[in-house]
């Protein structure tokens, strides 16, 4: 009989960390011959309704949590072997003037994650940041998995990309325009590198910022009052486009304050980006020692760092090829070959 091992979350984005992982161990699931779907709350085109998860159905599931959600009520009442996987949770305060309901769920994740740690058979996180913050909350036996990045998904034909000609500094963000993401101190940084180094830069900001209205309109008041013209927000992008940003930029700066893993890091490290991150959460972990961890705001400082990593033929190199090695780490076949030994270690329980 084949087995079947579902995977259960709120909702399924695209263009999305989670999103994309869960899309990812499904297909493997599916090659390695299990029977496997994913079941949501909000239902697309790719998913199921959590409603439909039969009782008297033999399954194993995995269970996403990054906030509070009524799914996950609904599946510890299942009958069956559980797989909790950890992403870590955003602080609820980053929310708190900009989106009250994910604040709100945020909040509720994090004082419900103690009273999960004995409802799942199996735990899955993505780092030992993580790990220990689960750890930390009762949890043992936690096994670590970074995201499965199927890097042959990047080969593709680039989108053309809406950026000026002969730009000498090209800086890249990549992620969620979202508070904790600090956003706004990587704004600070351009102004002070277009005031003291040069005016020929230009900042792409790529990511999805729907569900945050008020931090976006604070950013674009910031870009008006700095008088800043080379600031471009991309939006939620598909691969082509994310790729294309990644492949015309010389440097990725992130100086988000909270990170369970930062995929972004990663593929920046790919496509042979230097990356320069504020030295936060699981961020100088992914890093393992490579690219420039940054320790404090002073913005004109991190400008002149940033020019130094571009300029400096010797020191970008030194950076990307260290990077390089470091994204043997995290090659398809180890974290494939990894989630693989799990699968099989629960279904022996």
């Amino acid at each position: 009989m084949v087995i079947k091992i579902d995977q259960v979350l709120p909702v399924l984005i695209h263009n999305d960390a989670i999103g994309d992982e869960v899309r990812n161990l499904r297909d493997i699931l599916k090659k390695l011959g299990y029977n496997s779907n994913i079941y949501t709350r909000v239902t697309t085109e790719e998913t199921i309704s959590y409603t439909y998860l039969d009782k008297s159905i033999e399954r194993i599931i995995i269970y996403h949590y990054s906030t509070w959600d009524e799914t996950i009520e609904y599946i510890l009442k299942l009958p069956c072997k559980k797989i909790f996987v950890y992403h870590n949770i955003t602080p609820h305060y980053f929310y708190n003037d900009c989106n009250i309901n994910t604040a709100s769920a945020l909040k509720k994740a994090r004082e419900k994650l103690p009273e999960l740690r004995d409802k799942f058979d199996f735990v899955i996180t993505k780092s030992n940041y993580s790990a220990q913050e689960l750890i930390e909350n009762g949890y043992k036996n936690v096994y670590i998995l970074p995201y499965v990045i199927d890097f042959n998904r990047y080969r593709i034909k680039y989108s053309e990309i809406p950026v000026p000609k002969n730009i000498k500094y090209k800086i890249l963000y990549v992620g969620r325009v979202a508070p904790h993401k600090k956003v706004d101190e990587l704004i600070k940084i351009f102004y002070f590198y277009c005031k003291n180094i040069s005016t020929n830069s230009f900042l792409s900001i790529v990511g999805d910022y729907t569900d945050v209205e008020p931090y976006n309109k604070k950013l674009r008041r910031m870009i008006s009052y700095l008088k800043l013209e080379n600031v471009f927000f991309a939006g939620n992008s598909d691969l082509k486009t994310v790729s294309a940003y990644y492949n015309w930029a010389d440097i990725f700066v992130i100086m988000s304050r909270h990170e369970g893993f930062c995929i972004p890091i990663v593929e920046s490290m790919y496509f042979g980006l230097p990356v320069i991150a504020y030295n936060s959460s699981a961020i100088p972990e992914t890093l393992g020692g490579t690219g420039i961890l940054i320790n404090n705001n002073n913005y004109p400082e991190i400008a002149e760092i940033i020019k130094e990593c571009i300029d400096n033929k010797e020191l970008k190199n030194k950076i990307i090829n260290k990077q390089k090695e470091r994204l043997k780490d995290f090659s398809y076949t180890k974290t494939t070959e990894t989630f693989k030994n799990y699968i099989e270690k629960i279904i022996k329980l």
